[in-house]
């Protein structure tokens, strides 16, 4: 989610959660800060309620329970808001169906009264009949007009509604399926990449492989460095996986 507050609010903020990093067990990474921010800014409420039972159970936040109150308030959060995305979708396509038909109706009514008013004139009975007819044609021709014009204006105003929708989906979905320290897949991006291997091949996962890696004695990095050291080798880690991949591999934490 965007976060609204100004440099000084944010600065305060940090103020207040180092200390409540240091004091607790979970590892002083971006996962577990934005749990921080979040709680310090009462910006999450259900997060909030969480971790407070947690405090008052006079217990330490573990990592196992911060990727816990990430995943379902947070990252549960993005999840509700793409299904909120794509459910406006589906209003604005109905809406434009709407008057897609609605426009279709008149035209055809437009049709038909041609089809009446040539009738008339085929066999006019005088000048006030001819007169009649025109100003028939002249009244349905802008009727005509001003449902095609309301069309077009709803369909423009439906466009930019969904370009919007598209950029905001397309950052939560980025978002949820980026590891936040390292900039690669998460778990959840990795698991996409499978699917999509998965539906684009007959023969599934045949010809695929995965390696798994881990950074030996890593514990000893943060315990005689410090966690801001040792995310640092993380990122290089990562990043000198990337470096090497090439073609369809990916490169997941």
């Amino acid at each position: 989610m965007p976060y609204a507050e100004t440099k000084q609010r944010s600065a305060e903020l940090l103020r207040l959660i180092i200390p409540l990093l240091s004091r607790h067990e979970a590892a002083c990474n971006p996962m577990t800060f934005a749990l921080w921010y979040e709680y310090m800014a009462g910006l999450n409420m259900p997060l909030k309620q969480a971790m407070d039972r947690i405090i008052d159970e006079d217990k330490t936040l573990t990592d196992s329970q911060a990727e816990k109150l990430y995943r379902l308030h947070i990252m549960g959060r993005d999840d509700e808001a793409q299904d909120k995305y794509e459910s406006d979708f589906k209003r604005l396509v109905g809406e434009v169906s709407g008057a897609a038909t609605q426009a279709e109706v008149k035209a055809s009514d437009y049709v038909s009264a041609l089809g009446r008013h040539g009738s008339v004139l085929q066999n006019p009975e005088g000048s006030e009949a001819v007169a009649g007819v025109m100003q028939a044609l002249l009244n349905d021709t802008l009727m005509v007009r001003k449902s095609v014009g309301l069309l077009s204006d709803e369909l423009k105003a439906s466009l930019k509604e969904v370009e919007e929708l598209r950029k905001e989906l397309e950052r939560i979905q980025d978002q949820a399926l980026i590891d936040p320290l390292t900039g690669v897949k998460n778990r959840r991006g990795l698991e996409r990449v499978v699917e999509d291997l998965q539906a684009a091949s007959k023969s599934g996962l045949s010809g695929c492989s995965v390696i798994m890696a881990d950074i030996y004695h890593f514990k000893q990095i943060n315990d005689s460095h410090g966690h801001m050291l040792g995310d640092k080798v993380i990122r290089s880690v990562a990043q000198l996986l990337v470096a090497a991949v090439k073609g369809q591999d990916t490169v997941s934490r």
